[in-house]
């Protein structure tokens, strides 16, 4: 806060306020709207990721030029595979660092349009449906050895009831 005494010392210390702020620090601009930040590859596909705003950041003037040099974005983890969406749309948001310091997040749009492809569709119904074609093989299996096991025991009957009809005519003719 100003403490002046008067009109005249008010403005004096505002002027040299504000001059040392334009002497001392410098307004640098971190990104631009529709700038393209990063690149997001979806299946093959490269999607340019673009800033949603302007980001600006006050520096002081001798930490200008690493200022300048740190610039870095991170992008926050999200699964975007498997839908489709259009350019511009609002995809996830970045961390802006500046050096190891984090400094904001912004929203990221999508540079073009994309749809997801055929192929992925494909494997994605595949995927879902595993589980049941394990499930089915495994009840046909299941199934195919009762029938073995029935076929193997009703054989072995048969050979019983033949030898025991050959035993019954034999010691029919020899007693």
């Amino acid at each position: 806060m100003i403490k002046g005494e008067n009109k005249d010392v008010y403005f004096s210390e505002t002027v040299q306020l504000f001059e040392y702020g334009y002497n001392n620090f410098r307004l640098i601009k971190l990104c631009e709207k529709n700038q393209v930040v990063s690149d997001l590859k979806l299946h093959e596909i490269s999607i340019p990721l673009m800033a949603s705003e302007d980001k600006y950041k006050v520096v002081k003037l001798e930490e200008l030029d690493d200022a300048m040099n740190s610039v870095s974005f991170q992008l926050e983890p999200k699964e975007l595979g498997y839908e489709d969406f259009a350019a511009g749309t609002e995809l996830l948001n970045a961390s802006v660092y500046m050096g190891d310091k984090l400094i904001d997040t912004i929203p990221l749009l999508s540079g073009t349009s994309y749809e997801v492809p055929q192929k992925v569709i494909m494997q994605n119904k595949l995927a879902a449906l595993k589980p049941l074609i394990i499930k089915i093989v495994l009840v046909l299996l299941g199934f195919a050895f009762m029938i073995i096991l029935i076929r193997i025991i009703n054989i072995s009957r048969r050979k019983k009831r033949i030898k025991k009809a050959r035993l019954k005519r034999f010691n029919k003719y020899y007693k």
